[in-house]
């Protein structure tokens, strides 16, 4: 039996999926934490340095956030891709950042798994939006129903909205 001589470069080849070129290759989403205030300018001998801010128009990742120290509080820079998320989604995220933040501060020594990332209102809010998913109100009733929501794991939940509206294949978050 004739044995196959396999390059290295051409096996690595076939395991390594199409990069693109529009996102980056090892993460999508940065946090960043600077405990030096950006709007501190660096002292520089013999030079007068201030602060410029500055919009490259585009970002780097899917979503990054950058907070940092400042003597008034916490200053916190969201930067996202358009095309992935709306404003008001990164206003709510802002919501929910402050929220988790406030709790960590009332009550430093709590368990992380008992705080909350939502308001006692959004949290009503939502948990009411699930409840008014009824069987047959979503966009595709008549094709078939829509079945009630009872407790799941998040793909099943997906599973589910699939049949809601099966003509939807991609949204904006």
């Amino acid at each position: 039996m004739p044995t196959a001589r396999c390059r290295s470069t051409d096996s690595w080849r076939s395991w390594t999926p199409a990069r693109e070129l529009a996102r980056h290759p090892l993460f999508q989403v940065m946090f960043n934490f600077l405990e030096q205030p950006s709007e501190q300018a660096p002292a520089l001998a013999g030079l007068e340095v201030e602060p410029v801010e500055f919009d490259p128009g585009t970002t780097k990742f899917d979503l990054a956030l950058v907070a940092s120290v400042r003597e008034d509080g916490l200053r916190v820079m969201w930067e996202y891709s358009s095309e992935l998320f709306e404003r008001g989604s990164i206003a709510r995220l802002t919501d929910q950042l402050r929220t988790l933040l406030e709790e960590i501060v009332a009550d430093p020594h709590v368990q992380i798994s008992r705080l909350a990332a939502v308001s006692a209102a959004e949290r009503r809010a939502l948990l009411e939006g699930l409840g008014a998913v009824r069987p047959g109100a979503g966009a595709g009733a008549g094709a078939g129903a829509c079945p009630a929501i009872p407790q799941l794991c998040v793909h099943e939940l997906i599973e589910r909205q699939a049949v809601c509206a099966p003509g939807c294949r991609r949204r904006r978050v």
